[in-house]
C-alpha cells in the first residue's frame, strides 16, 4: 500500500466521522429544541396558573390581599432603607 492509498483512506476515513458527528449535532439540536420549547411551555402554563391564582384571591379576599401587598411593600421599604 503507498503512502497516497494511506492518505486517501485516511482522508475517508476522517470524512466519515465528521459527517457523523455532523449527524449527531443535527439530532442533539433537534432534541435540545424541543426541551427547550417543551420548558417554555412549562414556565408559561405555571405563569397562567399563578395568574388565575391571584385573580381569584383578590376576588374573594380583597381586604386580605391588600393587606398582604401592603405588608410586602412596607418590607421593600425596611430593607431598602436598611441597605442603603
Amino acid at each position: 500500500m503507498s503512502a497516497r492509498d494511506q492518505d486517501a483512506t485516511t482522508t475517508n476515513e476522517i470524512a466519515s466521522q465528521i459527517a457523523d458527528l455532523r449527524q449527531q449535532v443535527e439530532q442533539l439540536a433537534r432534541q435540545g429544541s424541543h426541551l427547550a420549547a417543551q420548558a417554555a411551555r412549562d414556565a408559561a402554563h405555571a405563569a397562567t396558573d399563578e395568574m388565575d391564582t391571584i385573580h381569584r384571591q383578590v376576588r374573594e379576599q380583597p381586604v386580605a390581599t391588600l393587606v398582604i401587598a401592603g405588608m410586602g411593600a412596607l418590607v421593600g421599604y425596611a430593607l431598602a432603607r436598611i441597605i442603603r
